[in-house]
């Protein structure tokens, strides 16, 4: 008796191309989308909550504009704000905070179940690092 192996096949068609979809067996692997949507698809359940007193100035507009290809994010320039907004909205978190503030920040959502992971995005990483160890969900600072 011969064992037959079968060929999973990976067929990317963009939108784009408006080509007819051939397959040859029942475990080819259609892909309609380009990899941009896909990566939003995986975290389209998440919404990035960013405090940052600057969070408009043009370098943090740079970064905010490469987040927003991926998910939804919420910018908040008052650490009050983006607490307010944590402890109402109902959704799954991922924050980022700069320094400034970022530790009363980080004492008030930390034990929020919705808040996955918080980043503190700062300059002097040394000085924050000694208040974030205490917290669990900042994964990096």
């Amino acid at each position: 008796m011969g064992n037959k192996t079968s060929k999973t096949n990976l067929k990317v068609i963009r939108p784009q191309e408006k080509q007819e979809i051939k397959t040859t067996n029942q475990e080819d692997i259609i892909i309609k989308c380009e990899l941009g949507e896909m990566v939003k698809c995986f975290f389209k359940d998440y919404v990035i909550v960013w405090h940052d007193p600057n969070v408009k100035s043009p370098e943090n507009e740079k970064y905010r504009a490469q987040l927003e290809k991926f998910c939804e994010v919420k910018a908040f320039t008052e650490w009050e704000k983006a607490v307010d907004y944590v402890l109402t909205a109902n959704a799954s978190y991922q924050v980022i905070t700069s320094g400034t503030n970022g530790e009363l920040l980080v004492k008030e959502i930390h034990a929020n179940p919705n808040v996955s992971s918080i980043y503190i995005f700062c300059g002097n990483r040394d000085y924050h690092s000694i208040w974030a160890r205490h917290y669990s969900n900042v994964r990096c600072v």
